[in-house]
């Protein structure tokens, strides 16, 4: 499938992740949560997101990632949202790096995310991928008349 894709969008893909949005509150959890831009201020399921720059916990994150009907972009809009989150797991996990958070993320990860990066040891996971943590990039695909 990697090489379709990779085929699909003319770019390499060296590796690829599919989180599980459950296993995202955890790992929000686990870095002390994430400070986003959130771009409108929007209510969904009792919690109130303001406008501007916030710190949320796993559970508020995972709210704020989900939310797309109220998202003037609607289902990118929430794509966009939660690559904000990941971006922001990224960075505390890379400030903040130690062996500990290292093997909590492995464990929460290893129910919730099917990936082709070996995460057996975190140390060797940290060492050949933290570099990485400077070029991350992401894109999406527009749908036409969907």
């Amino acid at each position: 499938m990697l090489h379709q894709v990779s085929e699909l969008l003319g770019v390499p893909i060296n590796n690829y992740a599919l989180v599980n949005m459950g296993t995202l509150k955890k790992v929000v959890n686990i870095v002390g949560g994430v400070r986003v831009n959130n771009p409108f201020a929007f209510t969904y399921e009792g919690y109130h997101f303001k406008k501007g720059w916030q710190h949320w916990n796993g559970n508020e994150a995972l709210k704020y990632s989900r939310m797309r009907y109220d998202d003037p972009n609607n289902d990118y809009g929430r794509q966009k949202r939660g690559q904000q989150v990941i971006e922001s797991v990224i960075r505390t996990f890379k400030k903040n790096w130690s062996v500990k958070s290292a093997n909590q993320l492995i464990a929460a990860m290893q129910d919730g995310v099917r990936t082709d990066v070996p995460l057996k040891n975190s140390a060797t996971l940290y060492l050949n991928y933290h570099q990485a943590m400077e070029r991350v990039t992401k894109d999406y695909l527009q749908g036409k008349n969907a």
